[in-house]
């Protein structure tokens, strides 16, 4: 009994040693789970924090570039005239209310442009299977959400600057408080970061390279000098930056507009009456005007039995009794019917009412990607080109440009290395190699001629310092000019330009074979008070985009790809009363010099402007030349013409050049060629942005 009682006692321990270790164990195993699923829940958390935070960087990217842009735009449209760009005020600095006032029309225009831009457009980093969503608040609603609750968003306000004199010169500096909300979330896992800051930002007058496209008025000269009006845009036009037209805008098809297109419906130069709207292809808007009450010449009979004349119904007739007649009725008195009518008429101007912002009507549908204002403020256009021809000649100035003191038969830029100049301009230019220009130019070189004859060219160069340098034809060296002053950017021609161009095509069908006419570090404006006539490739050395606006098959566009929008070179090409031409149709009878030609698909980076004049092709109707290729941008007076069209698609029929347009970015973030004419309206000039620390906001 005794052992029998002990192995029991002994098999009972063991049990519940067993059960002891199966609990131990147990408790090991779920404590080990439970660690795991904890550290894979820290990892979680401190991936999604590092996300949120990786999400401010991104939005930081967007204050400096996309959303500066669209601050340009609400500045543009919301600036006013006097001494205090935004707010009033008779001292030395506007009153705190109207500086408020006038920076909320600011934020109610950005703030819908910047919801646009982030609401629906989350950051997606690869392979994460992470989500990344921004709301940046420059009002108390951003994305259709309210402010945190925790925190406050300041008043706008005025940091600097003096008031403006008469003439709208200054700059002054505003800001903006702004409040960025980053969320980023990974499956259950939420974390958010909330930054505040300050945008701040110089306001100055706008400088007119900064659109891609801008006329006064829509209407040209014809070739035998009669005035042509609705010049359309065409299913072949693509321009992805800022534009803008005193007058109306004549759309045909579907072309393209990546930027914002502004009008402000001047039916005249003076701008004395405004219509606003624009014209669309072979459509017409129905119009009706002196409406009122009118009778029909039909009629309603109601019975009546006072005096007066009556009228009687007899035999299905009504008949015509005098007062006196009597009988027992019943008697009836006439109404003529009458409605609200009025005149019609059919009208190629569309209003502006009937437009909205994305027209759609007979078979018209212009895509304007940017947004479109049809209500744009007018800006005028210089009167004078004085400025940059004493500059040219260093007046009152310690630098100096280059003056040429009369017409010239030919113009030529070129970028250039220290070779041994012989007279050609291959002698100096670089070559291709993979894509790239080598060796890379030290000297901008400047060739002006008054004629054919070699005895009558003065070529200069610069370089990067500024230094001038003048051949000697006779002994056949360079020395720096007798002045000694610096280069201050303007080159200045007392007349017309017969020839403009760069280095010529090594092979006359391929525009990738003409060298650079602007070195890599050279920045110009050409001005004139004359015609200037293109007659070849002008190209960057280091050119901002490497592709233009391409259409896909579904009618959508791919916008250029500008990449080295660090690139410094830049050029202005002005003529204050002349036109700026592209050589087209002209032969070898008489004067009429083939030589004016310019090639077919020709390269042109600039920004081009004629103040009082056009921008156009010769003999627009002569023949087809292909694609007129501007990086750049152009600004003209009365819109020239470049061709002709019958047709839309591959299929039209065509003379003249097609206008491809890409948009220099960096003009639309405050670039400019130096001394290029400014506008009569407000530019934001730089764009800085502080933060005053980062916390994590706690969910509701």
């Amino acid at each position: 009994m005794r052992l029998s009682s002990q192995r029991g006692v002994a098999m009972i321990v063991a049990l519940f040693a067993l059960v002891l270790v199966a609990g131990i164990g147990t408790l090991l195993f779920s404590r080990t789970i439970n660690e795991m699923r904890h550290s894979r829940d820290d990892a979680a958390i401190v991936q999604t924090l590092l996300l949120a935070r990786g999400g401010s960087n991104v939005a930081g990217a967007l204050l400096a570039n996309d959303v500066n842009t669209m601050l340009r735009d609400a500045v543009r449209y919301t600036s006013t005239p006097g001494p205090w760009v935004f707010g009033e005020g008779s001292g030395d600095t506007p009153t705190a209310s109207s500086v408020i006032t006038r920076l909320t029309a600011v934020t109610n225009r950005l703030q819908p442009a910047v919801d646009g831009l982030i609401c629906d457009n989350p950051i997606m980093p690869t392979d994460t299977g992470a989500e990344i969503q921004l709301r940046l608040y420059f009002s108390s609603a951003a994305c259709g959400q309210a402010l945190p609750s925790d925190v406050r968003l300041p008043a706008p306000r005025y940091v600097s600057g003096p008031r403006r004199n008469a003439d709208g010169a200054g700059v002054q500096t505003y800001a903006l408080p702004f409040v960025l909300v980053s969320e980023a979330s990974l499956g259950e896992y939420r974390r958010n970061i909330v930054t505040q800051g300050e945008y701040r930002f110089e306001v100055g007058q706008a400088n007119f390279s900064m659109w891609a496209y801008f006329t006064n008025r829509e209407v040209s000269v014809g070739a035998n000098n009669q005035t042509i009006d609705k010049i359309y845009f065409t299913d072949q036009t693509m321009i992805d930056g800022p534009v803008h037209t005193n007058g109306h805008f004549a759309l045909a098809y579907d072309p393209w507009f990546g930027g914002s297109v502004s009008s402000a419906g001047c039916n005249n130069a003076s701008c004395s009456t405004i219509d606003r709207g624009a014209y669309l292809y072979d459509y017409q808007h129905t119009e009706q005007y002196d409406c009122g009450w009118a009778g029909t010449g039909r009629y309603d009979y109601i019975q009546d039995a006072s005096g007066g004349y009556v009228y009687k119904k007899k035999n299905g007739h009504y008949g015509y009794y005098a007062k006196s007649w009597s009988d027992s009725g019943p008697f009836y008195r006439r109404e003529e019917i009458t409605e609200w009518q009025c005149k019609t008429r059919k009208l190629d101007l569309i209003p502006d009412t009937v437009l909205g912002s994305s027209p759609n009507f007979g078979g018209n549908e212009p895509k304007f990607a940017g947004g479109v204002g049809w209500d744009s403020p007018r800006i005028d256009l210089p009167k004078n080109n004085y400025l940059q021809r004493d500059i040219a000649q260093g007046v009152g100035r310690a630098d100096e440009g280059l003056y040429f003191n009369s017409a010239l038969e030919s113009l030529e830029f070129f970028a250039g290395t220290s070779a041994a100049w012989n007279g050609n301009v291959s002698s100096v230019t670089p070559t291709r190699v993979n894509g790239v220009w080598t060796p890379a130019a030290t000297y901008q070189y400047v060739r002006g001629c008054t004629s054919n004859n070699s005895n009558s060219c003065t070529v200069y160069r610069f370089n990067a310092a500024g230094t001038v340098e003048v051949y000697n034809n006779n002994t056949k060296t360079w020395s720096v000019r007798s002045s000694g002053r610096t280069f201050n950017g303007v080159v200045y021609v007392n007349g017309a330009v017969q020839q403009f161009q760069g280095p010529a095509r090594t092979t006359a069908g391929n525009p990738d074979t003409s060298a650079p006419a602007v070195a890599a570090f050279a920045q110009i404006t050409l001005a004139s008070d004359s015609n200037i006539r293109i007659t070849g490739d002008i190209k960057y050395e280091s050119p901002p985009c490497t592709s233009i606006p391409t259409r896909n098959a579904d009618r959508s566009v791919n916008s250029a790809n500008c990449n080295n929008l660090g690139a410094q070179n830049v050029l202005g090409v002005y003529t204050q009363s002349g036109n700026i031409l592209v050589g087209h149709g002209h032969t070898n009878s008489g004067s009429d010099t083939k030589a004016y030609n310019a090639p077919d698909d020709v390269q042109v980076h600039a920004v081009l402007m004629s103040a009082q004049n056009e921008v156009k092709v010769e003999k627009y109707d002569q023949t087809d030349a292909g694609g007129f290729y501007l990086m750049g941008g152009m600004i003209q007076e009365r819109r020239g013409i470049f061709g002709t069209f019958s047709g839309r698609g591959a299929n039209a029929t065509r003379t003249g050049y097609d206008r491809i347009y890409t948009y220099d970015p960096r003009m639309g973030r405050g670039m400019a060629p130096p001394f290029f004419p400014s506008t009569n309206v407000d530019d934001v000039t730089t764009v800085t942005f502080f933060t005053f620390g980062q916390r994590e906001q706690l969910y509701d």
